[in-house]
């Protein structure tokens, strides 16, 4: 039976080292049509995945070169995967200014907010097995800092639990700099009234992703890395993703810029953890995508659930704009897509996937104030442009 409650030992260490030269071992057809193939089209494909269409190839490339520098950062990775699972990655730019490195495919960069969707899934399996429910009183498991007794774990992921988003405080750029236990963000946040009560309105709030994770740990007695890992990581061979601060920096992780100036590390990320902590590749969030959204992973009751969207406002998020369970959807032209957008100090990024297609589009990028959807949203036109002809 699932504990109700259990004390746990924070920790971060470091011994866990993601080797990023693992090789992939896919279990299934539909992962290994989703491996990414080089920028060349022209190479062969390799474990029977799709080869990615050369004249789709070369228009992408065209722009890449014409729409990358107006993104405004010193490097950026995209990967654009079609329905039958052919990828195309392009890095461009360098990952570090001095001295100078380019870019690569197996690049790493902070995904920021992209962190929630994998958060969200590991909550949703733990309610799939009985561990929780959606309307579980997250004060149950998270007694101290006293909670709201009506905010529950439903709220938390949607958005909905009125608790304060410790981000918002400016202060929370000097806190951050420091190392911080997860309770301790969530007393930070705390410090401050709550937007609403309980399930009155949708206010983004960091700190939900904060207590969503504490209640998996709680109902498991496991550290929430060691949850993600186990339950979603390895078994899905997603190799290139690692969360921080909880495992050692994997080799090739980009700097981050602010203004495209020096690189910057300002906020320790222990501030971003289960809201924004993870690291990944542009090729290896689309295959996340991939799964979480084609039933995969989820039984389809949780997608469900986790795809129920409620309405975000036009004027803060773009007209369209919804939540669901630490997803959300999105007008690229005038077709919905769903996935999340991400930012963490020095990194900028989002990721969509168009579900009756199966496209995809990710672009991540080292500079916390680039505009990805600078180059996302002329790839996504010209990808529409192929189901209109």
């Amino acid at each position: 039976m699932p504990a109700t409650r259990v004390d746990i030992v924070r920790r971060y260490p470091m011994d866990h080292v993601v080797n990023p030269s693992m090789t992939h071992q896919l279990a299934r057809p539909l992962l290994a049509a989703a491996v990414c193939l080089t920028a060349c089209s022209n190479v062969p494909s390799v474990d029977g995945a799709p080869r990615f269409p050369t004249e789709l190839a070369a228009s992408l490339e065209e722009v890449v070169e014409d729409y990358a520098e107006e993104v405004e950062a010193p490097g950026l990775q995209v990967t654009v995967v079609l329905e039958d699972g052919a990828a195309w990655t392009r890095p461009w730019g360098v990952w570090r200014r001095d001295p100078a490195a380019q870019v690569h495919e197996n690049t790493r960069f902070r995904i920021g907010s992209l962190t929630k969707s994998f958060t969200s899934a590991l909550v949703l399996l733990l309610v799939e097995d009985g561990y929780l429910s959606f309307e579980t009183s997250i004060a149950e498991l998270v007694p101290d800092p006293p909670l709201d007794e009506d905010i529950t774990i439903r709220q938390l992921l949607d958005h909905t639990s009125g608790i304060f988003n410790y981000t918002d405080d400016a202060s929370f750029v000097v806190r951050g700099k420091e190392p911080a236990e997860p309770l301790e963000v969530v007393e930070f946040a705390l410090e401050h009234d709550p937007v609403f009560a309980p399930g009155e309105g949708f206010s983004y709030s960091n700190t939900g992703f904060y207590l969503a994770a504490l209640a998996a740990e709680a109902v498991t007695g496991e550290p929430f890395f060691e949850l993600l890992r186990s339950r979603l990581l390895d078994p899905l061979s997603l190799s290139s993703t690692s969360l921080q601060p909880c495992e050692d920096a994997p080799r090739r992780l980009s700097e981050g810029h602010i203004g495209s100036g020096e690189a910057t590390d300002l906020v320790h990320m222990s501030w971003a953890w289960a809201a924004g902590g993870m690291v990944s590749t542009s090729a290896e969030i689309c295959r996340w995508l991939d799964l979480l959204l084609s039933e995969d992973l989820l039984p389809e009751p949780m997608l469900e659930e986790m795809l129920t969207i409620q309405p975000m406002s036009s004027r803060s998020h773009g007209e369209g704009s919804g939540y669901g369970l630490g997803i959300r959807v999105e007008k690229r032209g005038d077709r919905e897509v769903t996935g999340h957008t991400g930012s963490t100090t020095g990194f900028r990024g989002e990721a969509f996937l168009h579900r009756p297609s199966g496209g995809c589009v990710a672009v991540l990028t080292n500079d916390f104030l680039a505009v990805p959807r600078k180059l996302a949203d002329p790839i996504w036109e010209a990808l529409f442009s192929i189901d209109e002809r």
